[in-house]
């Protein structure tokens, strides 16, 4: 039997905040997927942290404003 977890997902682009809880996610073994939106305004620095996220094994993915995939994947179900 597989253990029980919880998924944990964070939206925009505060990776500041994100990778400050490194610590946190490593010492409960938690992954989370950061969604970014408007990732053409983020820094150097934000590229970094969402680089060094996603090696510690994080996902990182896009977040639009309109999702205009939802509707399609919400029809399937």
């Amino acid at each position: 039997m597989t253990a029980p977890g919880i998924c944990l997902t964070f939206d925009d682009l505060f990776v500041e905040s994100w990778y400050a809880a490194r610590s946190v996610f490593d010492a409960f073994g938690a992954r989370a997927t950061f969604c970014v939106s408007h990732l053409h305004t983020a820094t150097q620095g934000q590229i970094d942290g969402l680089r060094a996220l996603q090696a510690d094994g994080h996902e990182v993915a896009y977040h639009t404003r309109t999702h205009p995939r939802l509707q399609p994947y919400l029809n399937q179900y």
